[in-house]
């Protein structure tokens, strides 16, 4: 016969372990310490459950954060001269800028996946989004983005997808699941006032636009609405619940729709 204790130990531990699930948060790393929050704008965000206020840590201020499971490292330089973005440092690796840090990481080989369903392995030298080059036979060859299904690019997959009014558009695949999360990157460039090298420092930045597949259709996400939430999570509401007391917005849809997947795998 079970003990009672031991019955109500294993109670404990499942109830604490279901209370403890929760959205996955974004941290930093400043004096050896860690502090989890999430990130919005240029700035970690901290609930504080004691005095139901907010504290905030300046992002361009720590050494290290993690920003959707992405890690950032402050950048050495102390400015940008606006072409690092787009400049292939080194082909081994892939570098992406947030604020003042940068994130790198090994590159994965390019490839792409055409309508027949063949795959060529191969560096893409244009934005696949124009009329990307491959090299085939030691030759640069032109491919028409009518003739793709899929690609990897730098690291990233993105599916062409027919719907909306950009028909046959690339998206980038962001989160595949029960609620799948794709996306569309704008870029452009921060100017920050004049520093201590007397010139005007030019920050590259990324800005998203987040769509996600409902009832078989590809639709927008403008704004995180209670409205939009109770739709695309109706089957667990304490999401909005901890998404209102956190103040989160759209850009931290990645880590909202990955809790939500793990949810309904259990």
């Amino acid at each position: 016969m079970i003990n009672r204790y031991v019955i109500v130990l294993i109670g404990a531990f499942f109830c604490n372990t279901l209370l403890s699930q929760s959205i996955p948060k974004d941290y930093i790393f400043t004096n050896n310490d860690t502090i989890y929050g999430f990130v919005i704008g240029d700035q970690l965000k901290v609930y504080d459950n004691i005095t139901k206020q907010f504290d905030y840590y300046n992002l361009r201020k720590v050494d290290s954060f993690v920003r959707n499971k992405q890690k950032f490292k402050k950048f050495e330089k102390e400015y940008y001269d606006g072409i690092y973005e787009d400049k292939e440092t080194d082909s081994l690796f892939i570098e992406e800028y947030f604020i003042n840090h940068i994130k790198k990481e090994k590159r994965l080989p390019d490839y792409i996946v055409k309508e027949s369903n063949d795959t060529i392995y191969s560096i893409i030298y244009k934005n696949i989004f124009g009329k990307p080059y491959y090299i085939e036979d030691s030759k640069l060859t032109k491919i028409s983005p009518k003739q793709i299904k899929s690609y990897r690019f730098k690291n990233k997959i993105f599916q062409r997808l027919n719907q909306l009014k950009k028909k046959g558009a690339f998206y980038e695949e962001i989160i595949v699941g029960s609620l799948s999360l794709y996306g569309i990157t704008k870029k452009g460039h921060h100017v920050l006032p004049i520093g201590v090298v007397g010139m005007m420092p030019i920050i590259p930045y990324k800005e998203v636009d987040y769509y996600v597949f409902e009832n078989g259709k590809l639709n927008r996400i403008h704004k995180l609405t209670r409205g939009v939430c109770n739709r695309l999570f109706r089957e667990n509401p304490m999401i909005w619940n901890e998404m209102k007391r956190n103040k989160l917005n759209k850009n931290n849809l990645p880590l909202i729709v990955e809790y939500y997947n793990l949810l309904q795998t259990q």
